[in-house]
């Protein structure tokens, strides 16, 4: 029963952190492609092929974080900007 419980804690943070957020951003590149272009068919067509390329980019051998839409992280960051895994700082 406890890891039933942690398992939906998981994936409900999971679905509202992560999923949530690039959900979005993918709703809102493609608002912006049909504002854009403002013509409903072209806008499908270029919305589709985007989700094609954004697929299909990994396979053909660009893997580069800045080609893929919502696939970045923040990295780590440093002792210079007081974050990171040895700051010793505290926040509270």
């Amino acid at each position: 029963m406890v890891s039933s419980n942690s398992n939906c804690q998981f994936t409900f943070a999971t679905l509202f952190s992560q999923t949530l957020s690039a959900l979005a951003i993918y709703t809102a590149f493609y608002f912006f492609i049909q504002i854009i272009v403002n013509n409903k068919f072209l806008g499908f067509a270029i919305s589709i092929i985007f989700l094609l390329l954004n697929t299909l980019l990994p396979q053909m051998g660009l893997e580069h974080s800045l080609l893929r839409v919502a696939s970045g992280s923040l990295g780590v960051f440093s002792d210079m900007n007081l974050y990171g895994h040895s700051s010793r700082h505290s926040f509270g």
